[in-house]
């Protein structure tokens, strides 16, 4: 199953995202890490500074001929491809780009801003497009996950990646600027039928952080972790109240029942129809 991590910059979505890959990895699960954010904190909380091909760069080309359609990425889904990735046995395009950094888990790096975007010819966006192909046709077995950090803000919401997602958890700090971003977020989640749940970061003092959170959204956080030091020492030790967490987190992905495949195409039809009529 698939899971994204979103939330304002400084939220912490980068921290428990790769934590919780780690957390899933250490149950024995087999896991691929996504780092979607430019920033490559992710790859960086995994142990992984050297370079690597990113899926960001050439990934787009790589999927195409994977899928044998070079035309547009919207049709492979509006011509409703039976073709899809695998992580056991892997496929072509994984095998490229996805790299183990411990025992079962993987990591694929979009990748920082080129040159080509720095002078304008392109935009940062083009490099998490991929994703928006490779995620919906995904087939994971039993046992097998992804988990995304993506972009901070609303930015990777709004290109519609979160279609390739099961599950979205929009990560928060008890703070005004904080849950301003998260309801942001949500609402552009609610557009893309995304299912979703908030977790509430960096909590110090849970009463007065419960208080905000419902004095925005009318309701309690599904997932609470409170601030701790020991929250970046990354696949090394997690805390006894994180690992309670991220436990309901899984609980709350296997609940869901989502079609990938087929919102994403809903979402692209929608997006010809809207530029028929125009």
């Amino acid at each position: 199953m698939i899971i994204g991590f979103l939330g304002k910059g400084g939220s912490g979505k980068s921290t428990l995202s790769s934590n919780f890959a780690t957390y899933l990895a250490q149950e024995k699960n087999l896991v691929l890490a996504v780092d979607a954010d430019h920033n490559m904190d992710m790859a960086y909380n995994l142990g992984v500074t050297e370079k690597h091909p990113y899926v960001g760069q050439g990934g787009m080309q790589d999927i195409l001929e994977y899928i044998g359609n070079a035309a547009n990425y919207r049709d492979v889904f509006i011509d409703d491809t039976d073709v899809a990735f695998t992580l056991s046995p892997q496929d072509e395009v994984t095998k490229k780009y996805a790299r183990e950094v411990s025992p079962n888990l993987l990591l694929m790096v979009a990748g920082p801003h080129t040159e080509n975007i720095l002078a304008g010819n392109s935009c940062s966006h083009t490099l998490t497009t991929p994703l928006k192909v490779y995620l919906p046709l995904l087939s994971l077995k039993e046992g097998e996950y992804t988990v995304i950090d993506e972009r901070a803000g609303v930015d990777g919401v709004g290109t519609g990646i979160t279609t390739g997602f099961d599950l979205a958890v929009v990560v928060s700090e008890p703070t005004p600027h904080g849950l301003k971003a998260a309801k942001q977020i949500a609402d552009m989640l609610e557009f893309y039928k995304t299912p979703y749940v908030f977790a509430l970061n960096k909590v110090h003092n849970e009463k007065e952080g419960l208080e905000a959170f419902e004095k925005v959204f009318g309701f309690s956080p599904n997932f609470i972790f409170p601030f701790t030091k020991t929250l970046g020492n990354f696949g090394t030790h997690l805390e006894e109240r994180e690992n309670e967490e991220f436990k309901k987190i899984k609980e709350k992905l296997h609940s869901i029942s989502n079609d990938r495949k087929a919102k994403t195409r809903e979402k692209f039809e929608k997006a010809k129809n809207i530029k028929d009529n125009s």
